[in-house]
């Protein structure tokens, strides 16, 4: 999208819906979550990063591309 801004969290929620994607942790995401605290991080994903994951780990979309929703996304709640 040039010369304007989109939604990207409706964007991401509209592709989930499409790929019946959920934003339900599956056992990796568990796993992933637990060692990250381990680690002595605490991240917390929103509904909407999961469902990132989930449509990237669904091969709903690429790597890279999650990468960059993701980054737009963010920047959109920051700023």
């Amino acid at each position: 999208m040039t010369g304007q801004k989109r939604n990207v969290e409706e964007y991401v929620r509209a592709l989930a819906s499409a790929g019946g994607v959920t934003p339900e942790e599956d056992a990796y995401g568990r796993m992933a979550h637990v060692l990250t605290k381990l680690s002595g991080d605490d991240v917390e994903l929103d509904e909407v990063e999961r469902l990132l994951v989930g449509l990237k780990r669904n091969g709903v979309i690429a790597k890279t591309e999650m990468l960059m929703l993701q980054l737009e996304y963010l920047s959109g709640k920051c700023g």
